[in-house]
């Protein structure tokens, strides 16, 4: 919960069975449908691995800048990629969409002297301004 209280709502609780383990374990599908990633070595892969991509959709509404929620996304994201915390270090590549009654994409190319935002309003006919990148 990244030092955020994050508690959960009544109707999440379930009754424990004989061995300790949730009576609705598997109804929930996030408590019995888990995934395990296994890194396999170097000479069971045809090709360098790709690298990992992190695509962060933030909600930059006037409810989510009012709530808090928007500043304790920002800081989140900061802090994870600060303290290392996303896998692949610097083979990782990041993109940040923002969205309110638009979507705003970013150009983050590091030959760019600042990043550019790129505005798409018609929510109807989406499209990417800079499909290539």
């Amino acid at each position: 919960s990244w030092g955020h209280p994050n508690q959960p709502q009544d109707s999440y609780f379930a009754s424990l069975d004989e061995s300790g383990k949730r009576t609705d374990r598997f109804q929930r599908p996030e408590l019995c449908k888990g995934a395990v990633e296994y890194i396999a070595p170097g000479e069971y892969m045809v090709r360098p691995p790709q690298p990992p991509v992190f695509m962060f959709v933030i909600d930059v509404s006037y409810t989510a800048v009012v709530t808090g929620m928007l500043d304790c996304v920002v800081a989140t994201i900061k802090d994870a990629i600060q303290q290392k915390r996303l896998p692949g270090g610097q083979r990782a590549q990041m993109g940040i969409i923002t969205f309110d009654t638009a979507l705003h994409f970013y150009n983050l190319n590091s030959n760019l002297p600042q990043p550019q935002m790129l505005v798409v309003s018609d929510l109807e006919d989406l499209f990417l301004p800079l499909p290539d990148d």
